[in-house]
């Protein structure tokens, strides 16, 4: 999502994706496994990221032809509605911008209750999980065990996650011992990750 609360483009995520690798590379921390991995997940990112394009673009063809406006706009419409919901969710101040969007709805009348069911569909599609790669699928069966405890889960219930799932040492199988940080080549002197938080200075 960018900082408009748009879906990002293809384009956008390419290019994430390269300011990433290039400030990882710019750190000359010994991190080319973990650059690696980067640059290997990028297809998996972008081929998610067409998926979902795909599938929301074909939401406006079954809309009615008498809208008011075309239907791309007004799939472009509820689209942005869905992602200023979860920017909201997310603690960020958004009731603006969510009142610039209701002016521009309100005017469209008998036709609002087409714009809720797309709404819904498109909610559908943003937060139904796709099939990804086994690293991504590993990571979801985790999460889900989270989510039955927490019905909520933000941001930052997300980033501590990861980083505990990154500090840790495996428990089992062949990498019985050893965190996915020190797989990477990366030694941050400590693998307890709650004391790596405690200690953190923004």
């Amino acid at each position: 999502m960018t900082e408009a609360d748009e879906l990002l483009t293809e384009g956008q995520a390419r290019q994430i994706i390269t300011d990433v690798v290039q400030r990882l590379n710019a750190l000359d921390l010994g991190l080319k496994s973990l650059i690696k991995q980067v640059c290997k997940a990028q297809s998996h990112c972008l081929e998610y990221l067409r998926e979902i394009s795909y599938q929301l673009g074909q939401l406006a063809n079954p809309l009615p032809e008498m809208l008011p406006i075309p239907k791309h706009q007004f799939l472009r419409l509820a689209i942005r509605d869905v992602c200023l919901r979860y920017t909201f969710s997310q603690g960020v101040q958004v009731h603006r911008e969510y009142l610039a969007l209701w002016k521009m709805l309100w005017p469209l009348g008998g036709h609002l209750a087409t714009f809720h069911s797309l709404v819904r569909q498109v909610t559908r599609i943003l937060y139904t999980p796709q099939r990804a790669s086994s690293l991504v699928e590993s990571f979801n069966s985790k999460l889900r065990t989270v989510q039955y405890i927490k019905k909520h889960v933000s941001q930052e219930y997300l980033w501590l996650l990861a980083l505990k799932h990154n500090i840790e040492p495996f428990a089992h199988g062949k990498r019985k011992g050893h965190s996915p940080i020190e797989l990477l080549g990366i030694d941050w002197g400590t693998n307890d990750w709650v004391d790596l938080a405690l200690t953190y200075q923004p």
